[in-house]
Formats: structure tokens, C-alpha cells, sequence
């Protein structure tokens, strides 16, 4: 008889699966599996539908249900290959800080156009806001805010030790299946363990010669949430390699670029030189921020250059 379970941690040769009746059991992974996911690193997501076959106390997985969805990233060991972070996702969130350490607005930006690409929606945080000392940082702070908001996407800023910045994640979290994004050390974990203090994930110590996290999650995990759901939680991510994006795609994945896309002069505008182009006229009139323009750039001439090998 075959079993249904979720999959809630991958270490490569071992998953742990939650099964319907909420038994927590380990599993391997039958050969064919591996064989048939050639493209990726992992064949088995957490995040993942599977069915299991029980022998005595043996449980292997025999098949993959159909995904909604998964975000992937190119695969550390192999240009050629892919991770899948997560499957099954309903929401993203990708939590930054402006110190200690500091997250490049492009590294943000990378991640939500990622997530984007997969019809997945996505809100931010601003963590760390105990650390703001100089007045500067605080209003760069505000600008951050703005370029975001801006955009279309949900804001909440804070710190741990405020209740209401935590009741506010918990209410976003509340019975849905959440991907979390974020460059190591600003704070994901200590997060985690306020919204869910039972699961006391362990937290790591800042770089002082790099101000630079380092990292306490080394293997993909799903948790439950005793409030309803669950969060997907992947280990520092520095950056989004782009995979399987064709260049006049990219604007697509920038909501606010896409509100005005669509009133272009040409149908394949790329919003780089073309006469007529309302996206530039955006930028110009400071409609959208130029940071993200930059970023969109950046990402068009690197999916470009990939295409001439």
C-alpha cells in the first residue's frame, strides 16, 4: 500500500517525510528517481507531494506528485545543473538589514524577480532597525522603503524585540506554505525562533572582519507552525543565478515596470534605447526607482551574454 507524505528536509541521501496522520518518518529514494531528474542536484524538493512504500520500518519514496510551483537556483557543484529551494510554495518573503550585515538592494531585487518568474508573490522585511544609529541610515532606511512600496510589494520593518514587528510576521505567515530568502546573518533564524519558539534554530555570529553572516542552516528545511503553516527555510543565499529566462521576459517580473510596459511605442521594447518608451520615461520621472532599473540591466545584458556561448 502506498503512503502520502510531505517532504520536510532533504540532506541528499536521506528525506525526512510528514505523513497525513502527522508521523514523522525517515525515507530513501527509489534509484529511478534520481536517474529521471537529470537537470537537478536533488530529484526530491522539500515542499514536495510524495508516496511512499512501506516495508516493516523501511519507507521509500517511489513517486513525486505534480508541483504547483518551485524556485530553483543554479546548482554550487555544477554549471550545468540546478537546485530546487522549495515546491508548493504559496508566498515568499525576503528579509534584509541595512547593517551588520548590509543586503545590496540588487540581491533583493534578484530574488524577487526569481520568485516572480515561478507566479509566486512575495513581501519584504526590514530587519535589524535596533542597529540604525546614525541619521543617515535611518532615512536610507525610508528610501528603501519607498523603492519597495513603490513597486507593489509589502513592507514590514523592524526587530526582534519589538512584539508588534513579530505579530505582524505571524499574521502573513498564518496558514500559508512561506519560502524564506536572505543573505546569511541578517537574521532569519532569530526571527524564526520569535514567531515559533519551539523550533530554537540555531543562530550564528556576524563576521567582524567581513560584517558578513555566517551559516547556520546548511540543508533546506520545511517546519510547521503551530499558528497554521509552514516556512521553507534555505541557507543564506548571496545571490540568484538566472536560469531558463529569455531577455524580453525580464521586464515582466518588475511590476512596476510592467504597468507601464505596456503602453510602449513597440511591442518588443526593450526598454534600454527604444524611442516612445514609457518605462524610460518612468525612470526619468522618477516613477520607478533607479535602482531597480539598474538591476533590470544588469540582468538583461547577463542573460544576453549567456546566450552567445
Amino acid at each position: 500500500m502506498k503512503i502520502k507524505g510531505l517532504v520536510q528536509k532533504s540532506t541528499g541521501l536521506f528525506y525526512k517525510v510528514r505523513l497525513e496522520n502527522h508521523q514523522i518518518v525517515e525515507a530513501t529514494l527509489r534509484g529511478r528517481l534520481r536517474i529521471e531528474a537529470s537537470e537537478a542536484t536533488n530529484p526530491v524538493s522539500v515542499g514536495d507531494w510524495v508516496t511512499l512504500i512501506q516495508d516493516n520500518d523501511i519507507y521509500v519514496i517511489d513517486e513525486i506528485l505534480p508541483r504547483q510551483n518551485y524556485i530553483i537556483r543554479k546548482s554550487t557543484h555544477s554549471d550545468f545543473k540546478v537546485q530546487i529551494l522549495g515546491s508548493n510554495i504559496t508566498q515568499a518573503v525576503f528579509i534584509a538589514s541595512l547593517e551588520y550585515p548590509f543586503t545590496p538592494l540588487n540581491t533583493i531585487d534578484r530574488f524577487l524577480v526569481s520568485v516572480a518568474a515561478y507566479h509566486i508573490p512575495a513581501f519584504l522585511i526590514f530587519n535589524k532597525t535596533d542597529l540604525l544609529k546614525k541619521e543617515k541610515q535611518k532615512i536610507q532606511l525610508q528610501d528603501y522603503i519607498k523603492i519597495y512600496t513603490q513597486a507593489g510589494y509589502e513592507v514590514i520593518v523592524g526587530n526582534i524585540y519589538e512584539e508588534n514587528f513579530i505579530e505582524k510576521i505571524k499574521q502573513k505567515l498564518k496558514d500559508q506554505i512561506t519560502f524564506v530568502g536572505g543573505v546569511s546573518g541578517v537574521g532569519k533564524s532569530s526571527i524564526i525562533n520569535k514567531v515559533e519558539p519551539s523550533l530554537n534554530l540555531k543562530t550564528g555570529e556576524i563576521s567582524k572582519q567581513t560584517l558578513k553572516g555566517r551559516h547556520t542552516t546548511t540543508h533546506v528545511e520545511m517546519f510547521p507552525l503551530s499558528f497554521g503553516g509552514f516556512i521553507i527555510d534555505a541557507p543564506g543565499v548571496r545571490e540568484f543565478h538566472l536560469v531558463d529566462f529569455e531577455p524580453h521576459e525580464i521586464c515582466q517580473y518588475f511590476p512596476e515596470m510592467l504597468q507601464y510596459s505596456k503602453f510602449c511605442k513597440f511591442a518588443n521594447c526593450t526598454h534600454i534605447h527604444e524611442p516612445g518608451c514609457e518605462v524610460l520615461k518612468a525612470v526619468e520621472k522618477k516613477q520607478i526607482a533607479s535602482t531597480r532599473y539598474n538591476t533590470y540591466l544588469s540582468m538583461y545584458q547577463e542573460v544576453k551574454n549567456k546566450q552567445k556561448y
